[in-house]
């Protein structure tokens, strides 16, 4: 271990990324929808310099998972929704100052022959090929029902 930055509350910061440009680390909480921003200006020493905590208001979306680093944008990912913390969710776009600038909702329904059922876990981006895929797991509330099924003797 190089150096331990705590962040407020308790719970782990699960997933994370790095701002395109490298300076950044950003890390989501699920279980109360923070994400935690590390300036990494001294890599060995990284400083909480921001903790966002209006995704859920904002957007009707919880459970920050996977971030995807875009130019001057983060991709964020969302498990669940605020609504009934099942499955359906979707995307928030965030500019690196860690202002909301869009929400996408997952597909839900017809697609042209395939069904949305809108839900989300992971995005995968391929710039190349113009293509984003994004894969779907399970809603919030299945989500914790999982992890105190493992935690139990």
């Amino acid at each position: 271990m190089v150096h331990k930055v705590s962040v407020p509350g308790r719970g782990e910061a699960h997933h994370m990324g790095f701002t395109g440009d490298r300076r950044y680390l950003w890390a989501g909480r699920p279980d109360d929808n923070k994400i935690f921003v590390f300036d990494l200006v001294d890599p060995a020493k990284p400083k909480l310099v921001k903790t966002i905590g209006n995704l859920a208001a904002k957007t009707g979306f919880v459970g920050p998972h996977t971030f995807y680093a875009m130019p001057g944008r983060m991709l964020v990912q969302a498990l669940s929704n605020t609504k009934d913390h099942g499955g359906v969710t979707g995307l928030v776009l965030f500019n690196n100052k860690g202002d909301i600038v869009e929400k996408y909702p997952m597909p839900v329904g017809d697609l042209g022959g395939a069904v949305g059922d809108g839900y989300g876990y992971d995005i995968a981006i391929n710039p190349a090929k113009n293509t984003m895929l994004t894969s779907s797991f399970t809603g919030w509330n299945d989500l914790r029902t999982l992890a105190l099924e493992a935690a139990a003797p």
